[in-house]
């Protein structure tokens, strides 16, 4: 369903956004994707703050896109997976997303909850301000950040 569908039917508003906003979420994405490799972090901290690091870059692409998700259940679930149209996000990566999503809003003890590896690889922080492991899953560029 494209971004268009969505505002018809109430998914997503439209948002004015500005370079500061954009910058401001960006720069969220790259202290959480640096936090979530902090030794002595728990795992599930660990997974807490890589999850927000992704759920930031999809805010920040679809407000460069002119909308944002309207405050209800299921707005993270619509945020992330924005990505597809946003960005080009393939497929099989929105599964991977939603798989930690699914795995952050587990209603679980935390003994049932433990992740192996809290901060995958590809959301490692490097030199730049996006993991270049993650650039070859973006198709789309996003207008404001160019």
């Amino acid at each position: 369903m494209p971004l268009d569908d969505w505002l018809k039917s109430g998914i997503v508003v439209s948002h004015t956004t500005s370079r500061d906003e954009i910058a401001g979420l960006l720069g969220i994405v790259e202290r959480d994707l640096r936090d979530c490799r902090a030794p002595g972090l728990s795992p599930e901290w660990q997974l807490n703050i890589a999850y927000n690091a992704i759920l930031q870059v999809a805010t920040a692409a679809l407000a460069a896109a002119g909308h944002r998700v309207r405050r209800r259940e299921g707005g993270h679930y619509y945020t992330l997976q924005s990505l597809a149209y946003t960005v080009g996000v393939e497929p099989n990566a929105l599964r991977m997303v939603d798989a930690l999503r699914q795995k952050r809003h587990l209603n679980l003890p935390p003994y049932l909850q433990r992740v192996r590896r809290p901060c995958p690889r590809h959301l490692q922080p490097s030199r730049t301000s996006l993991p270049p492991q993650a650039l070859p899953h973006w198709k789309k560029p996003i207008p404001l950040l160019e």
